[in-house]
Formats: C-alpha cells, sequence, structure tokens
C-alpha cells in the first residue's frame, strides 16, 4: 500500500495555517499511528512516499535519513 506522505500535513503545515483544528491535530497524531500499525500487523506493507517530488529528490531524503525505514 503506498501514501503520499503530503497528506500527512496535518501535523504540520495545517496547523499552522490554520487549516486543521487543535482537536483535527490531536485525533491526527491518535488515530494514524494505530491505523498504520493495524495495517502492517495484518501483514500489509505500507510506503510512505512523497508523490509531488521528483525521484532523485526522494531519494536524497531517504539517504539523509529524514525517514525512518524500519517501522
Amino acid at each position: 500500500m503506498l501514501f503520499d506522505r503530503s497528506s500527512y500535513n496535518r501535523e504540520g503545515v495545517e496547523r499552522v495555517m490554520k487549516f486543521a483544528t487543535e482537536k483535527l491535530v490531536g485525533e491526527f497524531y491518535r488515530d494514524v499511528p494505530d491505523f498504520e500499525r493495524m495495517l502492517t500487523r495484518s501483514g500489509i506493507k505500507a510506503f510512505k512516499y512523497w508523490f509531488s517530488i521528483t525521484g532523485q529528490e526522494q531519494q536524497r531524503r531517504f539517504m539523509i535519513g529524514t525517514l525512518d525505514l524500519t517501522e
């Protein structure tokens, strides 16, 4: 299963820009990790990529360790 990491902006950009209420941000922090763990416990491999950037930039971000690939 592929996830577009840009959809994870609720925790940062959406809060700062006031697009998401603190309540929604709190729900995000609580619900998303549980949802991802549920998927992986079921044997589904979840991959989080930024679909809005180039493959070269994606690789650069992986290489500098901005992502934890062990989760």
